[in-house]
């Protein structure tokens, strides 16, 4: 990954709620070959852990052990099937993956059980496409995620995507 990439994956996702001093724990749900995932390393306080979940072995590969004094676990697994064995955590990041669920709040709800926050990158798309099987557009996302019980749904920051489109932040607070 390029330095530009991450650059701007740092800008997407950056928010007071992940620095500090204090080591952190996050999940990085559906991280593909770890862009988002080294982005969050970069902002989260040295002896932080992430644990990496996805569904392709081969992608996980890409994620180095450990990244700006951070401990990354990686796991083989699919988000899409539930009943996620998620460890308590400070946060929840899902770059680019909440798009593949057709009905997104029933694992907010189950993200909600086990961090008091989530990071969500998606796509501002109303049309459905391969790569994007049910887009959530903010308005959409935010209805998810408060009927899923986030007590406070905001849109950080949104970029230009690489692909077309635009690709935007969003934080919420869960119960």
């Amino acid at each position: 990954m390029t330095g530009l990439i991450r650059g701007k994956a740092i800008d997407l996702i950056r928010t007071p709620e992940i620095g500090g001093s204090r080591p952190q724990v996050w999940h990085d749900l559906g991280c593909g070959t770890g862009t988002f995932t080294l982005a969050l390393a970069e902002l989260l306080p040295p002896g932080s852990t992430i644990h990496a979940l996805d569904r392709n072995p081969a992608a996980l590969d890409h994620i180095p052990g450990h990244h700006h004094g951070v401990h990354i676990l990686k796991t083989v697994g699919d988000l899409t099937h539930g009943n996620l064995a998620l460890a308590l955590a400070d946060g929840v990041l899902m770059a680019n993956s909440a798009h593949f669920l057709p009905q997104p709040a029933a694992l907010f709800r189950q993200v909600g059980r086990a961090a008091r926050q989530i990071l969500l990158v998606e796509y501002e798309l109303t049309t459905p496409s391969v790569w994007v099987p049910y887009p959530l557009p903010f308005a959409r996302l935010r209805a998810e995620l408060l009927g899923a019980g986030a007590s406070r749904v905001e849109r950080l920051r949104a970029l230009p995507s690489l692909y077309g489109g635009t690709l935007y932040s969003a934080l919420a607070e869960l119960p």
